[in-house]
């Protein structure tokens, strides 16, 4: 007798498969899918948050020098824009220095002298029947979208150690800072 004959037959083990993966795999899965889902959640609300400063933009190239009321339309643009992202009672009674100081501040400290000085020179042609003698159509128009290009949406302000506060804005939401 051979002692060959008495052996069994290989057995190979069960092929390895596709599924279930190990748990390494699992845990970098759920990461990936949850870095995805936060960065289109912030991109939403970015767009979200930008949606009026792009109307905005629009809405300011549509203002047409032939109009008598150019000015009264540039000071009610950055009313809107401005009661957007600040909040509606701050906003709503500020007006002529006051508002004008209010505007300069949301702007970087170089860009506030000249769009001060020009916008107190559109204020004064707010209620006149020629605005151009007083102030220049191009150069309002362009210190208007300078400060809806820079001021807005407004930066968090902090105070040294401390956290920035929510505010309401006109829509009732506390996503913006003040």
């Amino acid at each position: 007798m051979n002692p060959l004959d008495q052996l069994k037959d290989i057995h190979l083990p069960p092929e390895v498969g596709m599924w279930l993966p190990a748990y390494g795999w699992w845990i970098l899965t759920v990461l990936v899918l949850s870095l995805f889902v936060a960065s289109l959640i912030w991109l939403r609300n970015r767009y979200k948050v930008r949606l009026a400063k792009r109307q905005a933009l629009v809405e300011l190239s549509a203002i047409n020098r032939d109009e008598d009321n150019w000015p009264q339309q540039l000071n009610r643009l950055l009313k809107r824009v401005a009661i957007t992202y600040f909040p509606h009672t701050a906003i709503a009674t500020l007006h002529d220095k006051a508002w004008a100081e209010f505007l300069a501040e949301q702007l970087p400290t170089k860009k506030r002298p000249a769009f001060l000085q020009e916008f107190l020179l559109l204020q004064g042609g707010l209620y006149r029947n020629n605005p151009d003698k007083l102030a220049d159509f191009a150069q309002s128009t362009q210190q208007i979208g300078l400060w809806i290009k820079h001021a807005i949406p407004p930066k968090p302000i902090r105070a040294k150690g401390t956290s920035p506060t929510p505010v309401e804005n006109a829509h009732g939401k506390g996503s913006e800072y003040v």
